[in-house]
């Protein structure tokens, strides 16, 4: 069945918009687009679910100063909570310790998810479409890949970070889980990735502040010297 892909405008925008550029989100919008807000078990109240509220209670004890910042509480919807708690098989301390762990990496990064600053574009990868069922696709070519030294590594996490946090939220607007991802090897250079910091970086996003938020990886034209790259990344999506 051919997939039908709706092109976006950009990668990168307001967290606080939806749609159109300029539009913002409001009830009425997110029922027309298929979003059930008011009965979905995605939007339980903290205090509804003991282990949701148990979870963030001994993540903020793991942050510094034992205190969570107004964008890290941001980030504590029942919806986001839940994926680290299933992930630990409903342990709440168990949900805690990786939580925490997206909670500081958005603190850190807190500058560029939230739009406050732009970061130094490094090479094409970018939400590029939807798909039918509302997927976000990134799309990423090693044609334009840029080999990641000393000035360039930070300004590539920042990018890889940036485009991340638009898959998100666009995957959130449209009340879907994940993104699928299309990584064209057209281009590919061994010698221009033998710096594991971008994709181990990029794992690190992965794991724990986009927990479930890849949901496929398509690999086109992949050169026999992509398989060294491949074998040391593989293991870290699992």
């Amino acid at each position: 069945m051919v997939t039908l892909l709706e092109s976006l405008s950009c990668c990168y925008g307001r967290v606080d918009h939806c749609g159109e550029a300029g539009e913002k989100c409001d009830e009425d919008q997110l029922r027309r687009r298929g979003c059930q807000k008011q009965a979905s078990p995605e939007n339980t109240q903290l205090e509804d679910d003991p282990g949701l509220a148990e979870t963030v209670r001994l993540a903020e004890q793991l942050l510094p100063n034992g205190t969570m910042t107004q964008w890290q509480r941001r980030f504590c919807t029942a919806r986001n909570i839940r994926r680290y708690l299933d992930g630990r098989g409903g342990n709440p301390a168990a949900a805690a310790d990786i939580f925490a762990q997206a909670l500081r990496w958005r603190q850190e990064y807190q500058e560029v998810l939230s739009g406050e600053r732009e970061p130094k574009w490094q090479t094409d990868l970018r939400v590029l479409a939807r798909g039918e069922a509302g997927h976000p696709i990134i799309y990423g070519c090693f044609r334009f890949n840029v080999p990641a030294t000393q000035s360039t590594t930070h300004h590539i996490i920042d990018h890889m970070a940036a485009v991340m946090e638009a898959a998100s939220n666009a995957a959130r607007r449209r009340c879907v889980t994940g993104a699928d991802t299309i990584m064209d090897c057209h281009g590919y250079r061994m010698a221009d990735n033998l710096n594991p910091a971008p994709m181990l970086a990029l794992m690190r996003m992965a794991n724990q502040p986009y927990r479930d938020g890849l949901r496929t990886a398509i690999v086109v034209d992949a050169p026999q010297s992509f398989q060294l790259l491949w074998r040391a990344a593989k293991p870290l999506l699992s």
